[in-house]
């Protein structure tokens, strides 16, 4: 018991290092995070493990393996969902004429798109044009379509960016299928939403992975909304993207690689 103890607590950090760092690596998540993690997960597992051997008053190798991988994982699991779930409260900026990041995550992209074009996302390898919007005239003069990938860790409740009337709002259903095909460029899962501010109009289109996807709206067509508010959640691999028209005194305040948080972090000023 006295020498399996310590192999326990070291097998367990190692393997729980390897997973880590595959899904930190998979996910943007930094080296920080998969070497942190790993080191959390793998002595927390290795406690656990250690006192289900204690108490069963020994296991032979084999049974002490799969029970300890299978703890790992348990861990794992149960830490990303608890990042994944959570909901803090957040305060906007105390400033007028700003668009705030509507949700946590990275700054992919920020591609500006002429008039009469429609607006295209990029989730993983797959472009996905949000042909939606056509229906409602906000995009003629041009503007900026700014991507957020969000990732594992991250906050996924999204935020409104702005303060206005909800115009309009439509739910794109998904379909299962292979990247390979030519229809997998507009197949995405996606909830997009228009904000009349009064003075302008701006898109915020939801878009969810398409293996596991799910999309849930907090809001509805004539609701007004408040800068920061909560809008709705997108459940596992997802992506946040903002469409912001041209405007006269708009300038861009973020960067692609930037670390944005929903209803704090200014994307633009147009004052």
């Amino acid at each position: 018991m006295i020498n399996i103890v310590p192999a326990i607590f070291i097998t367990s950090i190692l393997i729980a290092l390897v997973i880590t760092n595959f899904v930190a690596i998979k996910g943007f998540l930094g080296k920080k995070i998969g070497i942190g993690g790993g080191l959390v997960v793998g002595i927390v597992s290795g406690f656990i493990t250690t006192s289900i051997y204690i108490l069963a008053g020994g296991l032979n190798f084999l049974l002490i393996a799969v029970i300890e991988i299978l703890v790992i994982i348990s861990v794992g699991v149960s830490g990303v969902l608890f990042f994944f779930y959570r909901d803090p409260e957040r305060i906007p900026p105390d400033k007028e004429g700003i668009i705030v990041s509507p949700g946590d995550g990275f700054v992919r992209y920020i591609r500006k798109f002429e008039g009469g074009s429609v607006p295209e996302a990029i989730k993983g390898r797959s472009n996905i044009f949000i042909k939606e919007i056509a229906k409602v005239d906000f995009t003629d003069s041009g503007g900026y379509i700014i991507g957020i990938t969000m990732r594992i860790l991250d906050v996924h409740v999204n935020r409104a960016p702005i303060s206005g009337k909800v115009i309009f709002q439509k739910h794109t259903n998904g379909k299962f299928i292979s990247l390979k095909s030519p229809e997998s460029e507009t197949q995405n899962e996606r909830n997009t939403v228009i904000i009349d501010t009064g003075h302008f109009k701006i898109g915020v289109v939801q878009i969810a992975s398409r293996m596991v996807r799910k999309i849930d709206s907090y809001i509805k067509e004539g609701e007004d909304i408040e800068i920061g508010q909560r809008i709705g959640m997108i459940k596992f691999g997802s992506q946040t993207d903002l469409i912001i028209p041209e405007l006269e005194k708009l300038k861009i305040r973020c960067k692609e690689g930037e670390n944005v948080y929903g209803g704090t972090s200014i994307i633009a000023e147009y004052l």
